[in-house]
């Protein structure tokens, strides 16, 4: 997985995240895909950034974990979350290959369901974006 920062980010509980920061298109088209369990720690997430509010379709072809996909508000707010969305190993149907229905927001994170961070979070919640450079200035 290509990205352009590494940052972490905090839950109100004190539950922290690291997270790659992926802001150039080939690297939030390429997202998760193909990335191994062990190659991706619990305490591991992806921000997808975007610089304004837009419709956002997510979909989980050739993963090989569940995640949960956190969508957010330009102050990092918890719009919505799509909980525990099943892995697909590579791009063939059948099987259905997970799509979310859209929905509307800055920016989307996605962490492992397993994750303590997936335990915490809930809508509403506000995150802390703990890193250089700032969200504002990436």
């Amino acid at each position: 997985m290509d990205s352009t920062h590494q940052v972490e980010i905090s839950h109100p509980s004190g539950v922290r995240i690291k997270v790659d920061v992926l802001v150039d298109d080939a690297s939030k088209v390429q997202g998760l895909s193909g990335i191994k369990p062990e190659d991706f720690s619990k305490g591991r997430g992806a921000f997808f950034f975007y610089k304004k509010d837009d419709q956002k379709n997510f979909w989980m072809p050739d993963t090989y974990f569940n995640l949960h996909i956190i969508y957010l508000d330009k102050n990092l707010m918890i719009l919505k979350i799509d909980r525990n969305i099943s892995y697909h190993p590579g791009y063939k149907e059948p099987p259905y290959i997970p799509r979310m229905n859209p929905i509307w927001c800055r920016h989307v994170l996605e962490v492992k369901s397993s994750s303590p961070f997936a335990k915490v979070i809930k809508p509403g919640d506000i995150l802390t974006w703990e890193g250089t450079p700032s969200l504002e200035n990436i």
